[in-house]
């Protein structure tokens, strides 16, 4: 999403370096988003187990379409907040030039950035965030569902009984 926000949509953030911008709207990412994940993740099992029918497993579909709506839901006013907390102007962003430098670059980026309004950028975030969170969250629970696997075969199978790893030469 940061390259859809700073170099496609050339939101109004700090004259840095792109690198150092998408690190310091990753780390304010991770940590504003982090306890949101950690309450989502569990609704969307909830809400995944509650539909399945009584005795069957949750359907994945209803998890991953959870998980992504409400993901897209809460982050729906992202652009806005970027803009109020680390925009151009805001004391975050002064902090990040006097600690990154200014790049000569992102200076005439910052120059010629459109005013839209926060209900534009807050529904293009809604359009194009649940696609993308959609995939992210198929690709994150394939993942996860890969190294359970993986760690069941490689469990042992009953009381007593080692796990036996091949020599390494």
């Amino acid at each position: 999403m940061f390259w859809f926000h700073a170099v496609v949509r050339e939101e109004a953030g700090p004259a840095i370096h792109d690198l150092h911008h998408w690190l310091l709207d990753s780390t304010l990412g991770f940590v504003a988003l982090t306890p949101v994940l950690a309450v989502i993740l569990p609704l969307a099992v909830w809400h995944a187990s509650a539909a399945a029918e009584p005795g069957a497993r949750a359907r994945l579909w209803v998890y991953v379409a959870a998980t992504a709506t409400l993901f897209t839901l809460f982050t729906g006013p992202g652009p806005l907040l970027h803009n109020v907390i680390a925009g151009a102007g805001t004391p975050l962003a002064d902090l990040a030039t006097r600690i990154f430098g200014e790049a000569p670059g992102a200076v005439t980026e910052v120059m010629h950035v459109h005013a839209r309004s926060a209900l534009t950028e807050g529904l293009l975030q809604l359009c194009v965030g649940l696609p993308v969170y959609t995939a992210c969250t198929w690709l994150g629970l394939g993942f996860v569902r890969v190294c359970v696997r993986a760690s069941h075969r490689r469990a042992p199978s009953g009381p007593g009984e080692r796990v036996v790893t091949p020599a390494v030469s």
